[in-house]
Formats: C-alpha cells, sequence, structure tokens
C-alpha cells in the first residue's frame, strides 16, 4: 500500500537536515517513517525501451537496462 504523503512534506523530508537519531524526538521519528520509503517499480526491457531519451536518462546510466 503506498502511502499519499501531505503537500509540503516530502519537501521537508528532502531540504530539511535529517533529525538525530541519538535523542528521543528523532528515534521516535526515524522509528515512525522509516517504512514510508517505497522503490521505484522494475521495468521490463520493453517498457524501458519505450521510455523517451530524457526519462531513460533518470535512470541509472551505470546499470545495464532491465532484462
Amino acid at each position: 500500500m503506498i502511502e499519499v504523503l501531505p503537500p509540503g512534506v516530502l519537501a521537508d523530508m528532502i531540504t530539511g537536515k535529517p533529525p538525530r537519531r541519538d535523542t528521543f524526538e528523532g528515534w521516535q521519528h526515524y522509528r515512525t517513517t522509516r517504512g514510508r520509503f517505497a522503490p521505484a517499480p522494475k521495468l521490463t526491457l520493453a517498457q524501458w525501451r519505450g521510455l523517451s531519451p530524457h526519462r531513460r536518462s533518470l535512470y541509472d546510466c551505470t546499470a545495464p537496462p532491465p532484462t
């Protein structure tokens, strides 16, 4: 299940300083938010080939294309 974050929360997560895990508040934040990461879906070779050159460039260029 994918959780939709309220506006601004993602921006704060990216641009803000990470909370310190050696404090109670920082640990509680880490403990309650660590499961929010959702990896990108895997693409088939046909899906990858169907991407525009710009979209392909957003993927890791050091990894080989999906098989």
